[in-house]
């Protein structure tokens, strides 16, 4: 990060104070260097005026309001899903950097023509895709830079949780039912197979059908297939009773020359991460999770200001992630063709 970057911070528009929107505005922002929010949008007074210590002409109930009123630079989107595009786009068409929480959006159609938006205006967009900022995911990525375990062979992830308790607004992906385990959670998991493994060509999946919970998708099978011909075995279990998994999923990646086991959450701690790496050579360790200065949504905050000062792309830019959801939809398109 520039000292520019640390002297001028971006101002910026927060919008969206619903539960994550709240875990942003406490536990995100006032330690993110080189982002200040000026302003905060919700639609909820009672939310504006519970969850944000800014004066009351920085409270807005849409973001209308609140560009027509503030000077700000940046809009940060952490509103629900399918607020996400005409956010985004009215924010954009302000000519305002634009960070949305992910995911992107919830078709391809509406990511690209976002993506073509921001490309005419010259303006910065990029979605937080926090987990690709995680020690483990860094100290993995470092392992099979190195060529640890050989020619990769076989990868397969197992994502639980039992999250049976969760409200009806659980419902199969039919392009609109964005609470689902493929929205919410899952689509950091293809994101980071395209980090750690490469771009994605197809995702074949098969939903689980659960008798108590009619209509919603907690839980699928898919098989993804990356361009490089390389299989990726997948499930995740929103509802499951066996022990749960990091957020991260359990990964077991097998190569010509030994297994990485892995999985983890945002910090390098020993209760938070682990790294079994088996080769022919050594035999069983365990591998030190790399400490980094800058993790998770904080790093993200980085990359995005970072994007604005100087211009450029990463792998959190739109023209970028769209992969990734482009791999989510075919997912929903390949339940949606098996009828299941």
């Amino acid at each position: 990060m520039t000292s520019s970057t640390q002297l001028f911070p971006v101002p910026t528009i927060q919008v969206g104070l619903g539960p994550w929107g709240q875990d942003w505005a406490k536990n995100v922002l006032p330690h993110a260097a080189g982002i200040e929010v000026i302003a905060c949008v919700d639609s909820n007074e009672s939310r504006l005026e519970e969850h944000t210590a800014l004066p009351g002409d920085r409270k807005f109930v849409s973001l209308r309001e609140a560009l027509e009123s503030i000077e700000a630079d940046a809009v940060l989107i952490t509103a629900r899903i399918e607020a996400h595009y005409d956010l985004a786009r009215e924010a954009l068409l302000a000519g305002k950097h634009v960070l949305l929480e992910k995911p992107y959006t919830v078709t391809v159609a509406e990511a690209e023509d976002l993506n073509a938006l921001s490309a005419e205006r010259g303006l910065i967009l990029c979605v937080a895709q926090n987990y690709r900022f995680w020690p483990v995911v860094a100290t993995v990525a470092d392992l099979l830079s190195k060529d640890a375990i050989g020619e990769l062979r076989n990868v397969r992830l197992t994502f639980r949780r039992d999250h049976g308790a969760y409200p009806p607004a659980l419902a199969a992906p039919d392009g609109s039912a964005t609470g689902s385990v493929l929205y919410q959670i899952s689509v950091h998991h293809f994101d980071l197979v395209r980090a750690l493994l490469g771009e994605i060509a197809d995702v074949d999946a098969r939903r689980w059908v659960y008798g108590n919970l009619p209509g919603r998708l907690t839980a699928f099978s898919a098989t993804i297939e990356l361009e490089s011909g390389l299989l990726v075995e997948y499930s995740a279990d929103q509802v499951s009773h066996a022990p749960e998994t990091p957020w991260s999923s359990l990964w077991e990646m097998e190569g010509s020359r030994g297994v990485i086991r892995w999985a983890g959450n945002a910090t390098a701690s020993a209760d938070d991460a682990f790294i079994e790496l088996t080769t022919d050579e050594s035999g069983r360790v365990d591998v030190p999770v790399a400490d980094l200065a800058l993790t998770d949504r904080q790093a993200v905050v980085a990359e995005f200001v970072d994007l604005v000062r100087h211009g450029g792309d990463s792998a959190i830019s739109g023209s970028v992630n769209v992969k990734t959801i482009i791999s989510v939809a075919q997912a929903v398109g390949s339940m949606q063709e098996h009828g299941r």
